[in-house]
């Protein structure tokens, strides 16, 4: 009887045994998991060299860019006398391009302007737009006519570049195949056959111009160095019956070195 017992004893003991072997302890950590077997968590998508690409930036606006340099035309006949006005002249210089600031300034900024567009007086009869060439993604060319009411139409290429997210006025050109800067914007049929001689006038005496349109003239008064050379220059008529100064040596000499001068602020 006794033995009997001793018998079941040993037999629970043996199953105890096999059952410890063969079922899996699951009181494992996640962290002593085989590597085969460790939770693969999602990519950081701001990361992920895989992931999606970031939106590209939005493409220059070319409309933008033909309202920049009409009213950047705009504001240069705005800043003239007899009553120019002065935000206008502000508006100018913050339309310009980084390079084109560094040509003109802004106590100047009425003279420079002549200069900077290549014409002595601005059109009397408005400005249109003629053409809108893109030339790359980032730069256009606005064609603008500086219509006058005596002698016809002087058209500017206003070349424009995308410069810190915004349109800017990098340059005013002379089209091909139009009249030089300057007086000579007379068209060959409309040329003056006036008798009368020229004569310097403006306030700084640097206009050239018929003696019969002498008193009417009005210009700003600034003085810059330059304008000197055109104390000894030959104010007359030229090949196409205009009034202008006679292009010499000494005079385009002069009026570089002159520019080259420091101006008093």
């Amino acid at each position: 009887m006794d033995r009997h017992y001793i018998y079941i004893a040993i037999a629970i003991m043996i199953g105890c045994i096999v059952l410890y072997l063969v079922v899996p302890d699951t009181t494992t950590a996640p962290s002593e998991l085989p590597p085969e077997e460790t939770p693969i968590l999602p990519s950081d998508p701001v990361r992920d060299p895989g992931g999606p690409a970031a939106p590209p930036a939005p493409a220059p606006n070319f409309s933008q860019a033909e309202q920049v340099g009409f009213t950047f035309m705009e504001n240069v006949v705005r800043i003239t006398p007899p009553f120019p006005d002065p935000s206008a002249a502000d508006a100018l210089f913050n339309a310009l391009s980084r390079r084109a600031q560094e040509t003109v300034s802004s106590n100047t900024i009425s003279s420079d302007m002549a200069q900077f567009i290549g014409v002595q007086d601005m059109p009397d009869q408005a400005i249109s737009v003629e053409d809108l060439q893109i030339v790359s993604d980032t730069e256009a060319v606005l064609t603008i006519g500086m219509n006058y009411s005596t002698s016809g139409q002087v058209l500017r290429d206003v070349a424009l570049i995308y410069e810190d997210n915004g349109w800017k006025v990098d340059a005013v050109r002379v089209p091909d195949g139009s009249p030089k800067p300057g007086f000579e914007t007379l068209p060959p049929e409309q040329v003056s056959t006036s008798s009368n001689p020229c004569v310097p006038a403006g306030c700084s005496s640097i206009l050239c111009v018929d003696a019969d349109t002498a008193g009417d003239i009005m210009s700003t008064c600034e003085w810059l160095p330059e304008y000197a050379c055109y104390q000894t220059a030959t104010c007359e008529q030229q090949a196409d019956g205009a009034c202008g100064w006679t292009e010499t040596l000494e005079l385009t000499n002069c009026v570089e070195n002159a520019a080259q001068q420091p101006q008093a602020l």
